[in-house]
């Protein structure tokens, strides 16, 4: 690992010469290499990476080291068979969390693929230092369950908490205890599908981020979840659902964050139609790739409701025709960001789209004049390649018509792209010109 400091004066100067570094900037320095680094968020007991690698170097750098606690306050490990490595480890990983003094910790554990183990000394030793854990990202399987119980009542500082089964677990687990204690706990990501909100206990209500994955098991949870702000949901059913299964309908007034994906059900109007969201700004809409059918009959209806609110609106798979996604967009005149995201698709986003969002001050009002940020990516574009890049130009530093409020566009800060095919050369040298005179151009695969 290289690190971007050095401790002597430059060609001229006398050998004895030095730069000397006073123990606190030295600390900084220490913490920008480790935060640079791709390991930054969670520690590892590698000896050739940082922080360990610090103590490495000579005594003053490793007393500086050793006296600055946010070094040790992040560390993932990765749970084996125990045997005499496992407790060598743990005794180090004690060592290093107690270098953390008062900080609080960041953790992340993982499995091997035969770890069935009822506990592990390295979790022994995360577990008696719980009282410090903030930030927590296990891959844990139910045998550790009954361990990681001990845990409940003494994680007074947990904000955020990722968990999830390892892959070669079924979803047929022992309830979780372990965080229903956990009062300052603000964000929840039960990941993939292998963990459902039933199986572990959480104090819902306090929680402000939720992503999780839901079955017809898990629906009442929604009703737990008041004041949350941001909420990521994958719906796991095997068909439409009646309304009955969402009533009474759902208040969730400080939610501004929407993200929905439906593996398998086509359709959850029967859920959305129950939400009532009057703070929802940001619209995340996926599904299935292998639907045929138009998302626009249960899209329109809700999108329509809080338009008046929402400011990004990302649409997957959802299948719209060009009428159907004008008629959309013409809800929300106060759109900002657009994403369209079609999976092997190429009859979708014409040239006549694109040029109802094209700006001319000399004809009628564009399509959502507030738009700032555009993408397109995952399917064989319909419209071509200079249509989207006139439209891309008329946008960027628009000329605006004084006085004029119905012809005035907001200026874009980025567009994006992905196709599936190769761009038109001067098209992509267009572009990188604007990117020169600072739009954000993002375009992957080309």
């Amino acid at each position: 690992m290289s690190l971007p400091i050095s401790v002597s004066t430059s060609y001229r100067q006398p050998e004895s010469s030095h730069i000397i570094i006073i123990p606190e900037v030295l600390s900084l320095i220490f913490l920008q290499s480790y935060y640079a680094s791709h390991n930054y968020r969670f520690g590892t007991i590698r000896s050739r990476e940082a922080p360990l690698i610090f103590l490495q170097i000579c005594k003053r750098w490793s007393a500086v080291a050793l006296a600055t606690p946010e070094l040790w306050s992040s560390l993932g490990y990765k749970l084996s068979h125990v045997g005499e490595k496992s407790n060598r480890d743990a005794v180090m990983i004690n060592q290093w969390l107690a270098r953390a003094k008062a900080c609080p910790l960041w953790l992340k554990l993982r499995t091997s693929s035969d770890f069935d183990q009822s506990s592990h000394p390295v979790l022994e030793t995360f577990i008696f230092h719980s009282r410090r854990w903030r930030h927590v990202d296990f891959a844990l399987p139910p045998s550790v369950f009954p361990a990681l119980n001990a845990v409940k009542g003494s994680l007074p500082l947990l904000r955020t908490l990722e968990f999830t089964l390892p892959d070669f677990f079924s979803i047929d687990a022992p309830r979780l205890d372990a965080f229903g204690g956990a009062s300052s706990l603000r964000s929840l990501a039960l990941l993939q599908n292998t963990i459902r909100p039933r199986m572990v206990e959480i104090p819902w209500l306090q929680l402000t981020q939720c992503s999780i994955c839901v079955d017809t098991e898990g629906l009442d949870i929604f009703h737990c979840l008041y004041n949350i702000a941001k909420l990521t949901l994958t719906f796991n059913l095997d068909a439409t659902l009646p309304p009955s299964h969402f009533e009474p309908p759902t208040r969730l007034p400080f939610l501004r964050t929407l993200s929905i994906t439906c593996l398998r059900m086509s359709n959850p109007a029967s859920f959305w139609n129950g939400l009532i969201v009057p703070s929802l700004s940001d619209i995340n809409f996926r599904r299935n790739a292998g639907q045929t059918n138009s998302w626009a009959p249960e899209i329109y209806p809700f999108i329509s409701r809080w338009a008046s609110t929402i400011r990004r609106l990302t649409l997957c798979n959802a299948h719209l025709a060009d009428d159907e996604l004008v008629r959309c967009i013409r809800e929300i005149t106060l759109l900002e960001k657009l994403e369209i995201d079609e999976e092997g698709r190429s009859d979708y986003v014409s040239n006549d789209f694109m040029r109802l969002l094209q700006f001319d001050p000399d004809s009628s009002p564009c399509l959502a004049p507030k738009l700032q940020y555009i993408g397109f990516k995952g399917f064989y574009y319909l419209f071509d390649d200079n249509v989207f890049m006139d439209m891309v130009a008329s946008r960027w530093r628009p000329l605006l018509v004084s006085g004029d409020a119905a012809h005035q566009v907001s200026c874009l800060k980025a567009v994006m792209l992905r196709p599936q095919r190769a761009l038109d050369r001067q098209v992509v040298n267009h572009l990188d010109k604007l990117k020169e005179e600072g739009l954000g151009v993002f375009i992957f695969g080309n």
